[in-house]
């Protein structure tokens, strides 16, 4: 299944009303994408992943990222001092003692130090299978589909790894999801929120490329079964409201 054909299911069988973006850490630097580097500097990467979800392609540099924890966490370089020591977080409110905020940066879930030179963003209706993940600004319908057809074939428990409040995009959904080849999703933080303007009823889901087919052949087969029984009952029950 190629990423147009892909991009199409998830697209059609989730409504998505926004793109699916297909994320790739390159650990060298491609000048000849350096063409889609932005114009100034992102407050974040999940800004540019709520960028590309609008259509955007785009090529980030560690200096395209103010969040130098976040390009941190995706394996730029090492946390500094100053992430380590929990103070900002803890300054800014998100936990209640410095040591609750150390406890967070060092339960993170992290990419080795120094293995991303660059981040190619794009939607995955315009991507090559070149990528390891797939990110979805979804909402809670949204992410059940995923999970059920994650899980379709084999049945079982989803366990899902969440630092709430804390390195949600780059972390929980980037980050876990290329190291363990698992289907997760966050709530996302505070940061995370205003930094790219999620709405408040939208999380984020990850699917690594390795569940990426199966998971879109899954949704193709209960799109004929239960799904399509369920949207009937919801769509009915709108109507009558």
């Amino acid at each position: 299944m190629n990423t147009a054909q892909l991009s199409e299911i998830l697209t059609a069988h989730l409504e998505l009303s926004i793109s699916p973006v297909a994320v790739s850490l390159q650990p060298t630097h491609n000048l000849e994408l350096d063409k889609y580097r932005p114009d100034k500097p992102l407050r974040s990467y999940c800004h540019g992943i709520m960028t590309a979800a609008h259509g955007q392609t785009l090529y980030l540099l560690e200096k395209d990222i103010i969040c130098k924890s976040g390009a941190a966490t995706l394996g730029f370089s090492s946390y500094s001092e100053e992430m380590l020591s929990g103070s900002k977080h803890y300054n800014a409110g998100v936990f209640g003692s410095i040591q609750a905020a150390k406890n967070a940066v060092a339960g993170a879930y992290k990419l080795e130090d120094g293995s991303t030179s660059a981040i190619f963003l794009r939607p995955l209706s315009q991507a090559d299978n070149n990528y390891q993940v797939i990110l979805i600004p979804a909402n809670a319908e949204q992410i059940m589909f995923i999970l059920v057809a994650d899980k379709y074939d084999t049945g079982g428990r989803t366990e899902i790894s969440m630092a709430t409040g804390f390195q949600g995009v780059c972390g929980d959904v980037t980050a876990y999801s290329i190291q363990t080849g698992k289907v997760n999703f966050s709530v996302t933080g505070f940061g995370d929120r205003l930094r790219c303007g999620l709405d408040p009823e939208l999380m984020v889901v990850s699917i690594p490329a390795g569940r990426a087919s199966i998971i879109g052949k899954n949704l193709e087969a209960m799109s004929s079964k239960m799904m399509a029984t369920y949207k009937k009952a919801r769509d009915a029950k709108k109507e009558k409201r």
